[in-house]
């Protein structure tokens, strides 16, 4: 089958490893061609990225199953690295730094939109995850793109202006943090904040969590969960995420089509920035530099299968500014309030560093269907 990629070993006897379009793995001697051919198989399509450890004992390998596996060349036992965010295109071990990975993995199938991933070799942890912007089109831009050519085949009379006025709804789902000034953008199962003044991106968190374990030769069946709607209070400092959670079809199992709906309410947690010109402990608190914490989870909010179709924070004249008000396919509505937390749940200490965070519990108030 045609060879994707290749690596070279450091070792004084170089060996070579061939990544093919069929998944198999060859691994072959350059200097000893007495010792036989190893092929190692695991992957089930192109192995587009290969590469060897510093010291060898290792074959790092990935592709189209957005997965990266590890190859213990003495044992040929396997670890992985399952679910990352796209095909892996490029595998570096950073030459300073040998618990360094670099990535770079293609978002979709035309290559054009790119995230570069820096992982630790010990803990397999992302330390570093740069890309643009990755809006979710309403209508995926490649679809436009066809449309547009087809047209342009079938009636040569039409002008550009004609040709860029074909209606589809390529929108994507948006919200700017009024606090930080961030433009959060939804993609799958995580959201990235953005900030348009510097053009680049500040951070990316995950608001539903994805899978992780399973048949992983079969990760690519397995659907993440997806945001749907999200939005903020008035003053930014929370905020409301609603996502779905399909069944694996793996197994076949009977409830491969049941949809497990989650609303979620999270609390922006500001990290605090040593700085001798801020508080008189020597620190301040940055409105970029945080977190957001999840404070409550509410599993199928609107009864099971039904989803929330639309969402909106309450206004500042009402309790502050501090609600929510959901919607779903059926007419009915509901309206989700903090519940005041007891004396003993406050932020207590006299050390404003550490303080312990206040539990708040965000509870359905009202009710209509």
């Amino acid at each position: 089958t045609p060879i994707v990629s290749m690596a070279i070993s450091n070792e004084p006897d170089p060996i070579v490893a061939l990544g093919t379009s069929s998944g198999i793995i060859q691994v072959i001697s350059i200097n000893d061609s007495s010792k036989p051919q190893r092929l190692l198989k695991w992957h089930i399509d192109q192995v587009k990225a290969i590469s060897f450890n510093h010291n060898d004992t290792y074959l790092i390998s990935g592709g189209l199953e957005k997965v990266l596996v590890y190859w213990q060349l003495d044992t040929q036992k396997q670890q992985f690295l399952p679910r990352l965010n796209g095909c892996i295109s490029k595998i570096t071990l950073n030459a300073n730094n040998e618990e360094l990975l670099e990535l770079i993995i293609n978002l979709n199938d035309d290559e054009m939109d790119i995230e570069y991933l820096v992982l630790s070799t010990v803990d397999l942890t992302s330390r570093l995850n740069v890309n643009g912007l990755r809006p979710k089109f309403q209508t995926p831009l490649n679809t436009i793109e066809k449309d547009k050519k087809r047209l342009i085949r079938q009636q040569n009379n039409l002008t550009n202006d004609t040709i860029t006025k074909i209606k589809h709804d390529y929108t994507s789902n948006f919200e700017i943090n009024q606090y930080s000034k961030l433009v959060y953008v939804p993609n799958g199962a995580y959201l990235q904040a953005y900030d348009p003044i510097k053009n680049e991106q500040e951070f990316v968190t995950t608001a539903a969590p994805t899978i992780q374990s399973g048949k992983v030769r079969n990760e690519v069946l397995i659907q993440d969960p997806s945001i749907e709607l999200f939005a903020f209070s008035h003053d930014g400092k929370w905020m409301c995420s609603f996502d779905y959670v399909p069944t694996p079809e793996l197994d076949h199992l009977l409830s491969s089509k049941d949809i497990k709906y989650s609303l979620k309410f999270w609390k922006y947690v500001q990290k605090p920035l040593d700085n001798t010109n801020g508080n008189n402990d020597g620190t301040t608190i940055s409105n970029v530099n945080g977190h957001w914490e999840l404070s409550t989870k509410i599993v199928n909010p609107h009864d099971p299968g039904v989803p929330i179709v639309s969402m909106i924070p309450a206004p500042e004249s009402y309790y502050g500014g501090l609600g929510f008000l959901t919607a779903d396919n059926k007419g009915g509505l509901r309206l989700w309030r903090p519940r005041v937390p007891k004396e003993i749940y406050k932020k207590i200490g006299k050390d404003t560093s550490n303080l312990k965070l206040q539990q708040t519990a965000w509870t359905l108030r009202k009710y209509r269907n």
